[in-house]
């Protein structure tokens, strides 16, 4: 699972994207687009999937930033 937010849709309009994969090929993923409170979402979203016995440990990358070429002009 993770979490873009993208600077201008998140500060023009306090949006971001959530993409969980999901079990079976690795293009089958949900994308929740434009979701207001993308973060409280991920969180929350975590916290149901452990409880439901998902294994969410993190091995890999964890977060990354990137700037779009539009917000460095």
């Amino acid at each position: 699972m993770r979490s873009r937010l993208g600077f201008i849709q998140n500060k023009l309009f306090g949006t971001g994207n959530l993409y969980v994969k999901t079990a079976g090929s690795s293009a089958s993923k949900i994308q929740f687009i434009h979701i207001e409170n993308t973060l409280e979402v991920y969180e929350e979203l975590q916290i149901r999937m452990k409880k439901n016995g998902f294994s969410l440990e993190k091995d890999k990358l964890v977060q990354t930033a990137k700037p779009h070429p539009l917000g460095v002009f």
